[in-house]
């Protein structure tokens, strides 16, 4: 028997799943945070996803109570408030399900069910914890403070927390509420990679539950760490169940290059030139923008969405006696460029950093993404070059467009993107040599900036000397390649 469910799990079914279930990993419930991940935005833990499906398949006749294990593998994120399918496929003591988007499946699973004659799971709250209260903090050790070593020792015998005050909503959005120890269980799971130490904020890869009898005792520590997949292998032992645990842990935070350091490294080149950087919030922009004012450019730079960060930004170069202005600048497939004039025109350099968040794509064409990501690279910066009657730039300036590797990689899964970036590179050639105009289109390799912190990110560049080279920055100081990353 096989049947198909749409599902839609909502922001707000996330927030309270954090506070359910203690797992309070920013991935999931901070747009500012998750708009530097690779991921762009926030994803829904992996057991609530698990938990909407096995409230939509879990009906009464299949013996709810009697499932004996349950093997979980989580293969692509699910993203909140979009439609999700739900295909079900059911055998005598077999369930397996797949949740799936449009094109990929995002996660699969099976249920193995228990002979009815076995007493089945107590579906009581006897086996939660005695608190409906709990601190997020209760294991706030800082990732930084703990090496790999002191992480493979991590043990613990407090129980995770359950607060089951948000129990009544959850199971309440569910067409078929199901077991508490099945929900505990997988609450738990959520809560051992979401809390700081030691899954050091982790995301689900996969999971394995198995009831029955195991221990009187409860604890959760870690197996091991698997460095070379990015993988930390976890542990949870209940009275009633144990689950084994594979999550892709994050890697430490990257510190990215700040200003002070730009300095004692970047030569000084002009004290009449100006630059202006669109997309210099955040990412290869922030360097760039740093690096251009530690180079003498007078730099304005844009930003979309964060003026906080952008603050942060000016107010760090600002504290070492250099000047640096920014404003808001919305470029979408939505909007037109606005025609507001931009501070100090004309420019002598235009970096072009602006990026809607990448979609990965595995299915067939996408129209509509394609588009997109044309808008933003094609008709967007060809709108801001002919604003204020094209003297946006000075006669002989240079428009500079990074592209990432995934252009010469062919990455699968974002043709819609290289095919975007390439049609941007050819057009825009022409139309800037047109104007007087320079382009300078430079190929980078994914480089540790805070827009790629993301699990299984390996970076062996030296990021101030790529982004000086796409500059054209010469003359860079000798340092300890190294440096860079303090």
């Amino acid at each position: 028997m096989t049947t198909h469910k749409k599902i839609i799990i909502k922001s707000e079914d996330v927030e309270n799943f954090s506070k359910l279930s203690g797992d309070v990993n920013p991935i999931h419930i901070d747009k500012e945070y998750t708009r530097r991940t690779f991921y762009g935005r926030p994803i829904v833990h992996g057991a609530l996803a698990t938990i909407r499906c096995l409230g939509e398949l879990l009906y009464p006749k299949i013996a709810t109570t009697h499932i004996q294990l349950i093997n979980i593998n989580f293969k692509q994120p699910v993203f909140c408030d979009e439609v999700c399918f739900l295909k079900q496929t059911t055998s005598q003591n077999k369930i397996r399900f797949e949740l799936c988007d449009n094109t990929q499946t995002l996660i699969s699973a099976s249920l193995t069910l228990k002979d009815t004659s076995i007493p089945s799971l107590n579906n009581t709250t006897d086996l939660l914890p005695p608190t409906n209260n709990f601190s997020v903090n209760s294991h706030s050790h800082n990732p930084n403070e703990m090496d790999e070593i002191q992480i493979t020792k991590f043990y613990s015998s407090s129980p995770p927390p359950f607060n089951s005050h948000f129990l009544n909503n959850l199971q309440g959005s569910l067409s078929t509420p199901i077991p508490i120890p099945l929900l505990y269980a997988l609450c738990g799971s959520s809560y051992s990679v979401g809390m700081r130490c030691p899954g050091l904020y982790s995301i689900l890869a996969n999971l394995k539950i198995q009831f029955g009898d195991i221990e009187t005792s409860q604890n959760y520590h870690c197996r091991s760490l698997l460095f070379r997949h990015n993988i930390v292998k976890l542990e949870m032992k209940h009275s009633h169940f144990s689950a084994t645990i594979d999550a892709f842990f994050r890697p430490k935070p990257l510190i990215t290059t700040n200003f002070e350091k730009v300095l004692n490294v970047t030569p000084h080149l002009t004290d009449k030139k100006r630059s202006l950087v669109v997309g210099g919030s955040r990412g290869i922009g922030a360097l760039a923008v740093k690096l251009l004012v530690a180079s003498g450019f007078k730099t304005v730079f844009t930003f979309a969405q964060s003026e906080g960060t952008a603050s942060e930004l000016a107010k760090n170069i600002k504290a070492n006696g250099y000047s640096v202005e920014y404003q808001k600048l919305t470029i979408s497939e939505k909007s037109n460029v606005p025609l507001a004039s931009i501070k100090g025109a004309p420019f002598d350099i235009l970096l072009y950093c602006a990026t809607p968040p990448l979609v990965f794509n595995h299915g067939s064409w996408d129209e509509a993404l394609y588009q997109k990501y044309y808008h933003m690279y094609v008709n967007g910066l060809k709108k801001l070059l002919q604003i204020k009657n094209s003297s946006l730039l000075t006669k002989g300036a240079t428009v500079i467009i990074p592209s990432t590797q995934a252009i010469n990689e062919k990455t699968p899964g974002l043709n819609e993107y290289i095919r975007a970036k390439e049609q941007a590179e050819k057009k825009l050639s022409t139309f800037c040599s047109t104007k007087h105009w320079k382009i300078r289109i430079k190929r980078l390799p994914i480089l540790p900036t805070d827009l790629t912190n993301r699990p299984g990110a390996v970076f062996n560049n030296d990021e101030v000397k790529e982004v000086c080279s796409l500059l054209g920055i010469q003359g860079l100081a000798r340092v300890n390649p190294t440096f860079y990353a303090k």
